[in-house]
């Protein structure tokens, strides 16, 4: 599990650190105080992907991406480009500015990982590049990961002249986000069907079903039994929650799960994505989107008895009361260790987070103190 965390340059923050990491870290702030930046930077220190690759999907996700050749030349319904200027601080890519993301693991070893462009070098290596726009003068973006899987690695992308990176949209499929062997990232807007689908057929038939069954009785304890429906992933424009089919107890009919509300489908998707993260880490943007207040205490212990259970490290954003609130009460209700549930305020004009240890939020909460 990850230690601590330090970022440099990157978005919101010039320099930033989290000295103390739990197994469950919440993150909390104000708009636009940089918590899913945060996320991102755990993401791009731990991925496995290319680092190349990963930074064009948080461009994706982000919106920060846009069609190629905007006064008609080279324009492809497929061809993008991602601004990697979004990722450095104040969008200042001059004078050899570097991205820095080190994190330190509890067994005392390192991952970090650095973004540089340089404009001195020419050629080199292009990620999915088109080949007919390839210029001889482009720059480069300088990538160095130290892993420790893997040890240190070396990367060179051809960037365009005004620091983009050009891809083939459709080498992306619909179902595409940062998701790798080694980390989860659940987006709150990023579940559709299909995906969810496949997290599920990793699952069935094993116990971890029985967690999943056990998770979405949270907001409906009548249901018995949950399955994909795999004919509907085939129609054009299927909805998020379409194509999914429930049984309730006492019943033989299979009801479409779309006849639910939004809530259930959000906590399949956490549930199905914990149980798919297996010694892994989870970022869980917006965790509290579309829950009512009144679950939160029950989807919380789900989490804290999943992550132990599976050993998941989770990092999770939230803007709600109701949700650190609930938090606090799994902690004050079970024996949790100080270090094992924390709460980082996220504020990116300061050089290190706000940190509430497990006990120190339950007096918070029991002092109706405010620590978002």
């Amino acid at each position: 599990m990850l230690q601590s965390l330090e970022i440099e340059n990157f978005r919101q923050f010039s320099h930033f650190t989290i000295p103390k990491l739990g197994r469950i870290n919440l993150l909390t702030g104000k708009n636009n105080s940089g918590k899913t930046s945060v996320l991102e930077a755990i993401y791009l220190l731990m991925t496995q992907e290319h680092p190349a690759q990963s930074i064009v999907n948080l461009h994706i996700n982000r919106g920060e991406v846009s069609p190629l050749g905007n006064s008609g030349e080279y324009v492809n319904s497929r061809e993008y480009i991602a601004e990697i200027t979004h990722l450095f601080n104040n969008r200042n890519v001059n004078n050899g500015e570097v991205v820095r993301i080190l994190g330190l693991h509890q067994e005392g070893t390192k991952e970090s990982i650095s973004i540089q462009i340089d404009t001195s070098q020419k050629g080199g290596l292009k990620l999915h590049s088109l080949s007919d726009i390839r210029k001889e003068t482009w720059p480069k973006l300088l990538l160095e990961k130290q892993d420790q899987n893997f040890g240190s690695l070396s990367y060179s992308v051809d960037i365009s002249p005004d620091f983009k990176i050009p891809f083939d949209r459709s080498l992306y499929s619909q179902d595409s986000s940062p998701y790798d062997q080694d980390l989860e990232f659940l987006v709150s807007t990023d579940l559709n069907s299909e995906k969810v689908a496949k997290l599920f057929d990793e699952i069935v038939l094993t116990p971890e079903e029985d967690l999943i069954i056990e998770a979405i009785q949270i907001i409906e304890p009548r249901i018995r039994r949950i399955a994909p429906d795999h004919g509907k992933f085939e129609r054009v424009n299927l909805s998020s929650r379409q194509g999914f089919l429930i049984q309730f107890r006492d019943e033989n009919n299979r009801n479409p799960m779309g006849s639910m509300g939004d809530g259930i489908w959000r906590l399949l998707g956490i549930a199905l994505t914990m149980v798919n993260a297996k010694g892994q880490v989870l970022l869980i943007d917006e965790i509290d989107t579309g829950f009512h207040y009144s679950v939160m205490v029950d989807l919380w212990k789900f989490i804290w008895k999943s992550a132990k259970k599976l050993d998941i490290q989770i990092f999770a954003t939230t803007h709600s009361r109701d949700c650190w609130e609930a938090l606090s009460e799994v902690i004050a209700e079970n024996e949790i260790s100080s270090d094992d549930i924390m709460l980082h305020r996220i504020d990116s004009s300061r050089s290190k987070s706000i940190t509430f240890t497990s006990q120190q939020l339950v007096i918070a909460a029991n002092r109706d103190l405010e620590v978002r």
